[in-house]
């Protein structure tokens, strides 16, 4: 059986995440026009405690332009088959890790 924790919207750090028994995160940003910001910081930290623990990582959106600190992220435009408010982009790469089963 799968479980799977989604952070989001993200709207704080997650200092120490327990993900014992989880085998998916999926982390995310507020979208609409009053979203509060998303700090990469705290999306970096539990990518990191993903990768520790070897759970797969679902990165869905910065949620807003504000919050993506890349403003050349490419997943910000329209015609991205990736295409993501806020773009999806993370340090360069787009992390959509799924579940071995779903």
């Amino acid at each position: 059986k799968n479980s799977f924790i989604s952070f989001e919207p993200l709207i704080g750090p997650i200092l120490t995440p327990d993900l014992k028994g989880i085998s998916w995160v999926i982390v995310g940003g507020e979208s609409g026009i009053h979203a509060r910001q998303m700090l990469s910081e705290w999306v970096l930290a539990i990518k990191e405690t993903c990768e520790t623990f070897n759970i797969p990582f679902f990165f869905k959106q910065w949620g807003s332009k504000k919050s993506n600190p890349d403003k050349k992220d490419d997943t910000l435009l329209k015609r991205h088959p990736y295409y993501a408010m806020g773009g999806c982009k993370l340090d360069g790469v787009i992390y959509q890790s799924l579940p071995l089963s779903v």
